[in-house]
């Protein structure tokens, strides 16, 4: 069996197993069962807009010929784990679409990683609430997420697409005990507690975002660096690989140096900046982002909103700007354009420019740092597994986010 068809079986497993353990039996559970068989129609489609294929892409990337045969079979339980986690983890991250004032699970999860209650029972009272939200609608592709749920009413005329639609509190459940999952499963090894903490930190970080309408733009970068998910992710494999798959003794003086935290954080800012900016916008010139400027600057006269004219950008742009498109289209936070309010379309354009230039500078000095921190890493390990880890991980998404996000190469979950 290919490396990639291996991955996503294991993760098909897991996360067969895990919505049986966890998931309510509401509707929405057996669409799940029926999306993960292979012998349904839209089998495949239901993997790409779940986030399952990208997921399952970026764990064979971040491996591909750096581990023996034998090291993978000690390693796929371990990413399959982490995989459940990351798929239900686009459902959850879906909520910042439009409903910036409704995210109440965060703290429930951050206790729950602390060993406190279910996440069934933290999330039963707000049951009501989220069964109020269309799950289908709440996503980059709610027409695909219908069509594929009408292939499936199909064959179960008793049930609704309303019913199927009410997804967001059984998904949210089950993403919350696979964040625990994820925590339980490295709790004993040197990294553990580095993992965990990366896990609590991811969700606090998104209270701090939508709380806090004051901070500054190297502020916001470092609260949206610690709001995705690279550091316990990138732990994780870090420390499954150096005390499960290969063990490294000196792993101990990379830990206990700082040094693996301080390459985290590094990946996590170029990654927050690359899913808000895209590749284009942060790796060229400065020249060249000017006359994307400049467009703009010469359509900005007829009236529309300086929103609008990101939004509806001349076609040849639309590849530089796919991202903060996305982000203005759907309602999500984007750090390139937060606390632009001046008065003019001239004005929005000059401290939109301002912002891209300090956060590509940002960007390239972030990226030099990351490459000498890892290249520290190989010495002291002796072994170039983790720094190739880390590296691969902002290459994957320097390619994803180079497409358009409207494209499956361009997003995880359309």
């Amino acid at each position: 069996m290919e490396p990639v068809q291996n991955i996503l079986k294991g993760t098909v497993q897991e996360l067969t197993t895990s919505i049986h353990k966890y998931m309510p039996a509401v509707a929405y559970r057996e669409f799940c069962f029926w999306g993960l068989a292979p012998e349904n129609p839209a089998h495949l489609k239901w993997l790409q807009v779940m986030g399952i294929a990208q997921t399952v892409q970026l764990t064979y990337k971040l491996f591909e010929a750096l581990v023996t045969p034998e090291e993978y079979e000690r390693l796929s339980s371990y990413s399959a784990t982490m995989n459940v986690y990351l798929t239900f983890e686009v459902v959850s991250d879906n909520l910042a679409i439009g409903l910036a004032n409704q995210r109440p699970t965060d703290k429930t999860f951050a206790a729950r990683l602390k060993g406190r209650a279910s996440i069934e029972e933290a999330l039963t009272a707000l049951r009501p609430v989220m069964d109020e939200i269309d799950g289908f609608e709440q996503s980059l592709n709610a027409g695909v997420h219908r069509d594929i749920a009408n292939l499936f009413l199909r064959q179960q005329p008793g049930l609704s697409l309303d019913e199927l639609a009410r997804n967001i509190w059984p998904s949210l459940i089950l993403n919350g005990e696979a964040a625990a999952g994820v925590a339980q499963a490295v709790a004993d090894h040197r990294a553990g507690a580095l993992v965990r903490q990366g896990l609590a930190a991811r969700y606090d970080a998104v209270n701090k975002l939508l709380d806090d309408g004051c901070m500054t733009l190297p502020e916001r970068v470092q609260v949206g660096a610690d709001a995705i998910l690279v550091v316990p992710t990138l732990a994780y494999y870090a420390s499954v690989f150096a005390d499960k798959v290969r063990p490294l003794e000196n792993f101990t003086c990379v830990l206990e140096s700082g040094l693996l935290n301080e390459a985290l954080y590094d990946a996590a800012v170029l990654v927050r900046l690359l899913n808000d900016l895209g590749t284009q916008l942060l790796m060229n010139s400065t020249d060249s982002r000017a006359e994307v400027l400049r467009s703009l600057r010469a359509d900005g006269k007829g009236g529309e909103s300086f929103y609008d004219l990101l939004r509806n950008a001349p076609e040849q742009y639309r590849r530089w700007l796919t991202r903060i498109r996305k982000d203005l289209t759907h309602g999500e936070f984007n750090i390139s354009v937060y606390s632009l309010n001046y008065s003019t379309n001239a004005e929005m354009i000059d401290a939109f420019k301002d912002q891209l230039d300090y956060l590509s500078r940002f960007y390239m000095q972030t990226r030099a740092q990351l490459i000498a921190r890892l290249h520290d890493m190989r010495s002291k390990l002796g072994d170039p597994t983790i720094s190739a880890l880390l590296e691969r991980f902002v290459a994957f998404h320097e390619k994803l986010y180079s497409n358009n996000y409207e494209e499956a190469e361009g997003e995880y979950a359309v």
